[in-house]
């Protein structure tokens, strides 16, 4: 059984899951990563970041349904990489020690679990922050709508999380809340660094367009 055990009741719905609710709802970072890949036109080195926030989807069923310390790690580990993949992309350190740093987080997750999970939202954090405030002021408006976006829906998770830990989840399953919030503003990281990075390229037509309340991006040369 794994050290770190979030409020849900343990087999109250299934008795082969052990955490039924936020196992499914770990089932939106599949959805909307697979959303980002078959409806944004994208080259294969666009793909990369999707591929991440779906691998964290499958990580975090495969702990919320087995509440296993093997799967809890792979869980904080894809979360890790898809933090550490944007860190990468907006260079704030050099990659060497992003790869210390990396290798430091997958020893701080079989150890001390709690702390490696603030460790993880500190980073997330600190990412923002450098996008938004380095951001190039010429930068479209289109694009600072979508920050925006990101921003509210990161904040409103970062909150839900805060709550997850300190409040009881008898009315409200805080944890599964955490999940839609977190899939909706990994897809909108997706989708900026996407769009900054193809049109620092200069070479390609971007076009914009929406499917709902989620923007599409379609990139050819």
């Amino acid at each position: 059984m794994s050290q770190l055990n979030w409020c849900e009741k343990d087999y109250a719905q299934h008795p082969n899951i052990a955490e039924f609710w936020n196992t499914i709802t770990s089932m939106s970072f599949i959805a909307i990563a697979a959303f980002g890949l078959c409806f944004n036109k994208l080259k294969v080195q666009y793909m990369y970041s999707y591929c991440i926030l779906g691998l964290i989807g499958t990580a975090s069923i495969m702990f919320h349904a087995t509440l296993t310390d093997i799967n809890r790690l792979f869980d904080e580990w894809s979360i890790a990489l898809f933090i550490f993949y944007f860190l990468d992309q907006i260079v704030i350190v050099k990659r060497k020690w992003l790869g210390a740093f990396f290798f430091l987080e997958l020893v701080l997750g079989i150890y001390l679990p709690t702390v490696h999970c603030i460790c993880l939202i500190v980073e997330a954090l600190t990412g923002y922050l450098y996008l938004y405030v380095t951001l190039d002021p010429n930068v479209s408006l289109f694009t600072r709508l979508e920050i925006d976006k990101l921003k509210t829906t990161f904040i409103c998770a970062l909150i839900v999380w805060l709550l997850d830990f300190t409040w009881t989840c008898q009315w409200v399953n805080w944890h599964s809340l955490w999940h839609l919030l977190s899939s909706i503003s990994g897809y909108y990281l997706c989708f900026i660094f996407t769009t900054i990075k193809a049109v620092s390229h200069g070479k390609e037509e971007i076009r914009v367009s929406y499917l709902g309340y989620l923007p599409v991006l379609s990139i050819k040369t």
